[in-house]
């Protein structure tokens, strides 16, 4: 864990500090307190097997990946039965769906991937008609690589126009960015990007509301719990802290708070559950950290995007897999140093 190095590092610390917690309650790690807030948790549906979730720009539309059928569908999250494929099913010899991030207006961003070859192609969504896949207003290679795509994430900002693959496996760098303006995506580089700790591989990104990239990764080896750093347009590192989670699936920020919210699955060993998590910041033993709360227990949680004001869509899977909207409760003000809680103040 590193102590802040920049001003940007209170920026990041705010997005992590708003609060809810969820029935029935679960306590944070290191905090035997019970959870005081209630979140509304409304099935969107049932037996869909939804994999990674992006929110448009507005919130109004989430798209997911329909892993059984290989396509990208559209929904509103405030009405579950209004649904329609955006990009029709990939069949045989298209590339599948990997990642997907919304760009301004009416474009969607797409990882694919075909055998071991991987690229990010870019889709015009209109309300009639499904997009053909194997017809993209823009296609960008990414590389070559055998590996798996279940840590692959897109990361889109949504004031600077840029965007983020982060979790591509080897040999391909693991985090490459690229610029757009309107239609238009500027060639992938791995300039400016985020160099990945040794030992270490990314396994969720997002945007914070300052615009900073933000990374979780992972211990290669399995046997330390996830960290969470945030990065400035340079690629610098400027906050690292441990969530104290394992299995983190994917990393969100909602749209009303800058809230920092993870899916995780369970972690039998830690007796963590399978869910939804909110990170908080607090100080400890006078460093910047932060402190995971699970507000919502969800099996096999596959996909996250943060809609609407500050509802958050996750698709989960398990022995009944679907998609879930997660609406907390109105956030607390956030602590300031000066009023931390017992067990996170400094000795005296």
């Amino acid at each position: 864990m590193h102590r802040a190095r920049s001003g940007g590092c209170a920026v990041a610390l705010a997005c992590m500090t708003l609060a809810c917690t969820a029935p029935p309650p679960v306590a944070a790690r290191d905090d035997p307190r019970p959870a005081a807030d209630a979140v509304t948790v409304t099935p969107l549906g049932a037996g869909d097997a939804f994999g990674p979730l992006a929110a448009s720009a507005n919130g109004q539309l989430v798209f997911g990946i329909d892993e059984s059928r290989r396509a990208v569908v559209a929904f509103d999250p405030r009405t579950p039965d209004r649904r329609r494929d955006a990009i029709a099913p990939a069949g045989a010899g298209v590339a599948a769906p990997v990642a997907l991030g919304c760009l301004p207006g009416d474009l969607v961003a797409v990882v694919t991937r075909s055998g071991e070859e991987w690229a990010l192609r870019t889709f015009r969504i209109a309300p009639a008609a499904a997009a053909d896949p194997s017809t993209p207003v823009q296609s960008l290679r990414v590389g070559r690589a055998a590996g798996g795509g279940a840590s692959v994430g897109l990361a889109v900002s949504q004031s600077r126009d840029w965007l983020a693959i982060a979790g591509l496996p080897e040999p391909v760098d693991p985090v490459v960015r690229a610029v757009f303006a309107g239609a238009s995506v500027r060639p992938l580089s791995s300039e400016a990007c985020p160099s990945v700790p040794a030992g270490r591989r990314v396994i969720a990104a997002a945007v914070s509301p300052a615009d900073e990239l933000v990374l979780v990764d992972a211990s290669t080896q399995g046997a330390a719990p996830a960290e969470v750093s945030f990065h400035d347009s340079a690629g610098r590192e400027i906050l690292r802290v441990d969530t104290g989670l394992f299995n983190v699936r994917g990393a969100a920020f909602t749209r009303g708070d800058g809230a920092l919210w993870l899916i995780a699955d369970d972690a039998t060993v830690v007796q963590q559950p399978a869910g939804l998590w909110r990170l908080d910041a607090v100080i400890r033993a006078r460093r910047q950290a932060v402190r995971a709360t699970c507000v919502a227990r969800l099996p096999s949680p596959r996909g996250i995007a943060c809609a609407l004001e500050r509802s958050i869509v996750v698709s989960h899977g398990g022995s009944k897999p679907g998609l879930v909207r997660i609406d907390p409760a109105a956030s607390r003000r956030p602590e300031r140093e000066n009023e931390r809680e017992p067990e996170d103040q400094p000795p005296r």
